[in-house]
């Protein structure tokens, strides 16, 4: 959702003719910082570390304990 929100108001923003004549003044161009990926290696890992932390206490027991418990 919150994607969808951003694109929407990022898509309104460029529709406004302020924003268009300012930014045609200036020069853009796609930086990447170390700390950009710092932080995105970050995210994934952590990412990662939780969902490989759920998927071991989904099979803690296995399928036949389960059974016998019900």
């Amino acid at each position: 959702m919150a994607l969808l929100a951003g694109y929407g108001l990022a898509n309104y923003l460029w529709k406004l003719r302020a924003i268009r004549t300012v930014v045609q003044l200036l020069s853009t161009h796609l930086v990447i910082s170390s700390l950009t990926v710092r932080v995105a290696t970050l995210i994934l890992v952590v990412l990662i570390g939780v969902v490989f932390s759920f998927s071991l206490w989904i099979f803690v027991r296995t399928a036949r304990e389960n059974i016998q418990e019900g």
